[in-house]
């Protein structure tokens, strides 16, 4: 029997991965991975320069210079690791 699919979804069946493909606002939303302080520099306690992004599973930016760059680097990693885990990419390629 075939789940139901929510619209945006990938229709991934299993463990809790429906709506990996999810879109809001022009961002896509990976379950797990979601950028900290909307790309601000991590422990510096300011809201924009240099610094490191990070990400809630875990992974962390090298210093980068602005939160445009630190949400980019997100951007880019997201991908990554849907490219790992075998799903398509935000525009549906595998």
């Amino acid at each position: 029997m075939a789940l139901p699919v929510r619209k945006g979804s990938l229709g991934v069946p299993g463990d809790g991965s429906e709506g990996l493909g999810m879109t809001m606002k022009g961002k896509t939303l990976l379950k797990g991975h979601t950028l900290m302080d909307e790309g601000q520099p991590l422990g510096t306690g300011r809201r924009s320069g240099d610094g490191v992004g990070g990400c809630s599973c875990g992974a962390r930016s090298p210093v980068l210079f602005s939160n445009a760059a630190r949400q980019r680097w997100h951007k880019d990693h997201k991908e990554n690791q849907r490219r790992l885990a075998g799903l398509p990419d935000s525009k549906g390629a595998l």
